[in-house]
């Protein structure tokens, strides 16, 4: 119940339980300092942490977080320094954060202390210096990693595709023993973002081939690419498709539709999914609210009970 007060963001109702445990132990006071670190309620958490008589790999590297995202990194590097056994998943929490605001020198400095790095670390760092445009660092990490995942492949397309190098982007993609819907993406929105629409298309003709199932990112790429080319009867198929596939109702995928039939000159069919759209966007609502309703009643009864228990 802890857990579930602190993530609906209950955390008073949490720490109340908390204090009338007769008996803590260390995952309690994890479990309570998770809640605040998750709610923001960074000091809080930290008071909290001093509190504890007993700490793990877990609370240090929860603190350290919480610091990070609220962007303390001073105090999160400070945490770090006096953590016992520093270990990979507290470094890259500070690693990260320094990603996060483009420091990559201070992300590198850390990076190259960590002793047993694994795939996020490596994947963090070559994702920050793609962030930053330097994709020659981002390659050469790439090629050092011992141990690659999709998510490594992945990242270095998009990098190379935001910047405009369509060339090197299709390089590592052909590169790749398998790939995977967002590996597709990638190059068919980097084909449309630098004006490459016939190409964006034609990929998109191969991810099929490939048995590989497009997405809601994927329709709003290639929709993008038939408004840029006038492909009306191409994107009549893929309305068609979005349609079959669930994805009508994803508002990217409903804006690319608008738009293409607008500057198509088809206003009738701009309007007919504009209108369907709000219509399910408004039945969504009053689902949600409903939902909504049903469990703040439900937590309203748990808190009566645990506050006569």
């Amino acid at each position: 119940m802890l857990n579930g007060f602190a993530r609906n963001g209950l955390v008073i109702e949490a720490r109340r339980l908390f204090d009338r445990m007769p008996e803590r132990n260390l995952v309690s006071w994890n479990a309570m300092l998770a809640g605040y670190v998750q709610n923001l309620e960074i000091e809080e958490g930290f008071r909290l942490f001093e509190e504890m008589s007993e700490r793990n790999a877990v609370s240090w590297t929860t603190m350290i977080n919480g610091f990070v995202r609220v962007g303390k990194l001073e105090r999160a590097r400070e945490l770090l320094d006096a953590m016992p056994c520093k270990d990979v998943a507290a470094q890259t929490a500070l690693m990260s954060g320094y990603v996060r605001i483009m420091n990559m020198d201070e992300a590198h400095r850390i990076f190259d202390v960590i002793k047993s790095r694994d795939v996020v670390c490596w994947n963090a760092m070559i994702a920050g210096y793609a962030q930053c445009g330097r994709m020659e660092e981002a390659m050469r990490l790439f090629r050092e990693m011992p141990k690659k995942d999709m998510v490594s492949w992945n990242t270095l397309i998009s990098g190379f595709a935001q910047g405009g190098q369509m060339e090197k982007a299709i390089g590592i993609f052909k590169e790749m023993s398998e790939r995977n819907t967002v590996s597709w993406n990638s190059l068919i929105s980097g084909f449309a973002q630098n004006g490459f629409h016939m190409d964006s298309l034609r990929h998109f003709i191969l991810m099929r081939r490939e048995a590989k199932k497009p997405d809601w990112s994927t329709f709003a790429c290639v929709l993008s690419a038939c408004t840029n080319v006038a492909a009306f009867r191409v994107g009549e198929q893929l309305h068609s498709l979005a349609t079959k596939r669930g994805f009508i109702n994803d508002l990217f995928v409903a804006n690319a539709l608008i738009t293409m039939y607008s500057k198509c000159g088809r206003i009738s069919k701009a309007r007919q999914v504009f209108n369907d759209l709000r219509q399910w966007r408004m039945s969504e609502i009053l689902e949600t609210l409903k939902a909504l309703s049903i469990q703040m009643r439900d937590i309203d009864i748990k808190s009566s009970f645990s506050s006569h228990g």
